[in-house]
């Protein structure tokens, strides 16, 4: 089952587990047709998309006019969206923002590129905690949990951000480094990119809204090996 963190006024959050697509075309089980199925709404519009192996807060629409309505926010980036990402190597600044045009789907191990042709692609990220022993992770200077904040949408943006900036997300076997999360899945069993939407906030009839999706356990049984004490920085995440 699907958890439902907050529905109101014909939008929906819900916490999007690892392993699922947001939306498959071919027809095969996704989370809009779980979600669809569980809260017997047979026509629930995805308002946006996570990749497969992200987890986290994801939103749906009940009607088209509440589909209109947060379409129309996203456009205008009034959706702010907050992710934690476990992340390889600890950044030599506390925060800072990457901007890098992104390549439309390539096709192979790095299906989206850094293209200077491409989509305009901004994220901002800041440092939650880091450790530069994370054992096993030594040599590639420990690992960090960074916040990001991607003004877009474009297809794997902080993964592809997160990488050309000097600090792939752990356990990425697309974009990040594969002796490293050899290391990881050894110590903490896990097998995904170390991608989790935390929160979005944004405005719903007037009122504001801001849901949260706690990370889930194989994301933090992770970030709790290789950066022990993370959690506690997070109240200090704007």
């Amino acid at each position: 089952m699907i958890t439902v963190l907050w529905r109101q006024n014909n939008l929906v959050a819900v916490h999007k587990p690892a392993g699922l697509e947001t939306v498959d075309p071919g027809g095969r089980t996704s989370v809009t047709t779980l979600v669809r199925k569980q809260l017997d709404i047979p026509n629930l519009i995805p308002a946006h998309r996570l990749d497969r192996d992200t987890t986290g807060v994801l939103l749906f629409a009940e009607t088209d006019a509440a589909a209109e309505r947060i379409a129309a926010l996203f456009r205008q980036r009034r959706v702010e969206k907050t992710y934690l990402g476990l992340c390889l190597g600890v950044p030599r600044r506390p925060e800072g923002e990457i901007r890098n045009r992104l390549s439309d789907w390539q096709g192979g191990r790095r299906p989206v590129r850094v293209d200077t042709n491409g989509l305009p692609a901004t994220t901002a990220w800041r440092v939650v905690a880091g450790n530069s022993t994370a054992p096993g992770l030594e040599r590639w200077s420990g690992a960090s949990i960074i916040a990001f904040f991607p003004r877009e949408g474009r297809t794997h943006q902080i993964r592809v951000h997160a990488e050309t900036a000097g600090f792939p997300l752990l356990g990425d076997h697309q974009y990040g480094d594969r002796a490293a999360n050899r290391v990881l899945k050894a110590a903490a069993r896990l097998s995904r990119q170390a991608l989790h939407a935390w929160r979005v906030a944004f405005r719903w009839n007037g009122a504001p809204v801001r849901v949260e999706a706690p990370p889930p356990d194989d994301w933090r049984r992770a970030a709790d090996a290789a950066v022990p004490g993370w959690e506690a920085p997070l109240s200090r995440v704007g």
